[in-house]
C-alpha cells in the first residue's frame, strides 16, 4: 500500500477538522465514535476474562487463582511457583475478600543489571485481591503450600468478619 500524500489540500482539511473540534469538543459523531471503540474494548476484555485468559501481557499476571464454590466452603487454589512457604501471607479482608501477598528476597550478588531478559520474579512482591463467591470465616480456615501450589479451604458464614490466615 503506497504512502499517503501530504498535500496542502489535506493538512488544510485536516486544520479545519482541529479548529472544528476545538470549537465543538464533543460534536456527536466524535462522541458516537469514541462510545463505539469503549463498547469494543469492554466487549474484548469480557471476552478475555470469560475465556479465563489475562489481560495483561505474558509474564506481567501475578498471582494465578481458581475459586471453586463447594458445598458449604470456599477453595481457593493460587500458582507462586518459587516462592517458599514463610514469604507467603493471607488476610481475609472481610467475608468476600481475599487478599494472598507473596514475596521473594533477591538472590545474593543477582542484581537486574545482569539481566537481558527477565520475566521470572526476582526479587519483590506479588500481591492479588481475590473476591469470593460466598461469606466466608478465618474460623476453621486451612491453607497448605506445597510445590508451589497454595490451597485456601475456607468455610462459609453469613455473618463473618475478617483476619489473618496462617500457611501450614
Amino acid at each position: 500500500m503506497p504512502a499517503p500524500e501530504f498535500t496542502a489540500e489535506r493538512r488544510k482539511r485536516e486544520v479545519c477538522t482541529m479548529v472544528e473540534r476545538r470549537r465543538h469538543p464533543m460534536n456527536p459523531r466524535d462522541f458516537s465514535d469514541m462510545m463505539a471503540e469503549i463498547e469494543e474494548w469492554f466487549a474484548s476484555a469480557m471476552e478475555a476474562m470469560e475465556s479465563g485468559s489475562s489481560l495483561l501481557p505474558a509474564g506481567q499476571e501475578g498471582i494465578r487463582v481458581d475459586v471453586l464454590d463447594h458445598g458449604d466452603m470456599v477453595i481457593v487454589v493460587a500458582d507462586l511457583p518459587g516462592m517458599e512457604r514463610e514469604g507467603i501471607a493471607v488476610r481475609l479482608q472481610d467475608p468476600r475478600t481475599l487478599e494472598i501477598i507473596a514475596r521473594r528476597p533477591r538472590e545474593p550478588g543477582e542484581t537486574a543489571e545482569e539481566f537481558f531478559l527477565q520475566e521470572r520474579i526476582a526479587g519483590g512482591s506479588l500481591r492479588r485481591i481475590v473476591l469470593l463467591p460466598a461469606n466466608v470465616t478465618v474460623e476453621g480456615a486451612r491453607a497448605t503450600f506445597r510445590n508451589g501450589v497454595l490451597e485456601l479451604t475456607l468455610q462459609k458464614d453469613a455473618s463473618s468478619a475478617g483476619g489473618d490466615i496462617s500457611v501450614g
